[in-house]
């Protein structure tokens, strides 16, 4: 899977480095935490930013009204110190009187309105708009209490508002671009902004008077930030190296293990909410009828050896592979009986031949660049045996939502971490509403079910009767685990347990 000969070159190049390097001095002596990501760093506001790291950013930058707590799966306060559900279509918020946004002003309800009344203006645009489709209307009951209005309770509700992070109207609302906030960020966050480029990444200082975080997000004893983008995995293994980065994400498994052999470095973790994965366009919008053809999706699902991509992609870690589109241990509302479907090339090729395609057929797979397009790469190779000739075609997220948005992909492989919220209602909203590839009457109606119950026993029993259909009609294959496997100096301790879409918040590092 992936270019081999790249592959052997990195692993040549970590070995080569090992054997010539001098002792890595990273910078804890001057309190710097300094961050490499391959990606572009993007922009600091979630709301216009897609990458992974912009959550992260946030995170570091911005409180929401509450927080999800992942050891005890309970929604905490944060801004808000309480909260009352008024029937089934209000909730009213007591805030906090004591938070100050990084520029001094006072953070008071009239900041709360602002946001969450700009998130559902008619005239506001941004890409994952519907997720906040349910609220209605925002009121302000006083200096520090506002009432939310919505359509009806959810059970995600509370869980999509951990990632509403607040900003100050004194700032954004008199910006000619709204987006233009992104690149001079004023929050309330542990840490605070004080230079931003998208070409030259974030530096963030320490917050002094952060203190509502809670015991989730803490404040920490890493006193500077630097997140910045190096788009060469040999540049950062280099950096770790020589002591001029501390930490960095994505290295392939076989590289991070060999590389977390040396003593100064450490491989940390995280399992995360995600999964790789097949998408077929059934509906054949795309243009490729033989995927509208349920032996033929199933023969193509079959032909995939999961059990060597999950080693290929995740090396040693011996993770599990993904029976269903969720974890039930790590997702709320995740339950189902039917799973992927097995190997077996024998009988592949013989339910494309009953489907009419004894010779294969031609077929177009998108997918990320980087490392996903090195499990398309793969997925590829697996389909060619039974005569299926894949091609794989790589893009950017910009391009990728584009072709999805115009129903121009085929064949989809890639991954998805629920946006950092471990919930099934994630994969709903953008797997069958936003984003529907199947032409199921049956199953949005059951997905919507799902979407729809409170009482957490029934909802599971929902999300049984949806996942299976899913897995019976074979809509989407799942493929491997999606790890964060993070490389960082010994200088360093990281949790692991954070449902943030990055792998990590601030609040999980400290220095050793």
């Amino acid at each position: 899977m992936g270019n081999p000969v790249r592959a052997a070159a990195l692993a040549f190049l970590v070995a080569l480095i090992a054997a010539w390097a001098p002792p890595a001095v990273a910078d804890k002596a001057h309190d710097t935490l300094n961050i490499v990501d391959i990606l572009p760093i993007g922009s600091t506001d979630v709301y216009f930013g897609a990458y992974p790291q912009t959550q992260f950013m946030s995170n570091l930058l911005f409180d929401a009204l509450v927080n999800y707590d992942p050891s005890t799966k309970k929604i905490v306060p944060l801004l808000a110190k309480s909260w009352t559900y008024l029937g089934s279509n209000a909730t009213e918020f007591d805030l906090r009187t004591d938070v100050k946004w990084h520029d001094g002003r006072k953070f008071t309800a009239d900041d709360v309105v602002y946001t969450l009344n700009w998130l559902i203006d008619p005239q506001t645009r941004f890409q994952r708009k519907f997720q906040w489709a349910w609220i209605k209307a925002v009121k302000k009951l006083g200096p520090y209490k506002v009432r939310i209005e919505t359509d009806g309770r959810r059970p995600f509700d509370m869980l999509l508002l951990t990632l509403t992070p607040i900003y100050p109207q004194h700032v954004r609302a008199g910006l000619a671009e709204t987006t233009d906030f992104g690149r001079k960020p004023v929050g309330t966050g542990p840490f605070k902004a004080v230079d931003y480029s998208e070409n030259g990444g974030l530096v963030a200082v320490r917050n002094p008077d952060y203190k509502w975080g809670g015991s989730v997000k803490h404040a920490n004893d890493i006193g500077r930030v630097i997140l910045r983008s190096i788009p060469d995995q040999g540049a950062q293994i280099s950096g770790l190296m020589t002591g001029t980065v501390d930490l960095f994400r994505g290295l392939p498994a076989p590289q991070a293990e060999a590389l977390a052999q040396d003593p100064r470095f450490t491989l940390d973790v995280n399992h995360g909410l995600g999964f790789t994965y097949m998408w077929f366009d059934a509906t054949g919008k795309s243009g490729s009828p033989p995927l509208m053809k349920l032996d033929v999706r199933r023969a193509l699902a079959m032909a995939i050896n999961r059990d060597h991509l999950n080693e290929v992609f995740t090396g040693h870690l011996h993770l599990p592979l993904p029976q269903n589109m969720c974890w039930p241990d790590r997702i709320l509302g995740c339950a189902y009986t039917k799973t992927a479907q097995p190997y077996d090339v024998a009988r592949a090729k013989k339910l494309l031949a009953d489907a009419g395609y004894p010779n294969g057929f031609n077929v177009r797979i998108t997918s990320y660049i980087g490392r996903l397009s090195q499990l398309a790469e793969g997925v590829a190779g697996d389909l060619a045996a039974i005569g299926v000739k894949a091609t794989v075609e790589p893009v950017t997220l910009t391009t990728f939502d584009k072709k999805l948005d115009a129903n121009d992909i085929q064949i989809i492989v890639a991954g998805n971490g629920l946006s950092g919220a471990p919930d099934v209602s994630q994969q709903v909203a953008f797997f069958f509403n936003a984003h529907d590839r199947t032409g199921d009457a049956t199953l949005l109606a059951e997905g919507r079910a799902l979407d729809g119950e409170i009482d957490p026993q029934k909802r599971l029993k929902f999300a049984r009767t949806f996942y299976d259909r899913v897995a019976d009609q074979v809509y989407l294959q799942p493929l491997t685990s999606q790890p964060q496997l993070f490389m960082h100096t010994k200088d360093l301790v990281m949790g692991t347990g954070s449902s943030n879409d990055y792998g990590f918040t601030i609040s999980d590092l400290r220095w050793k």
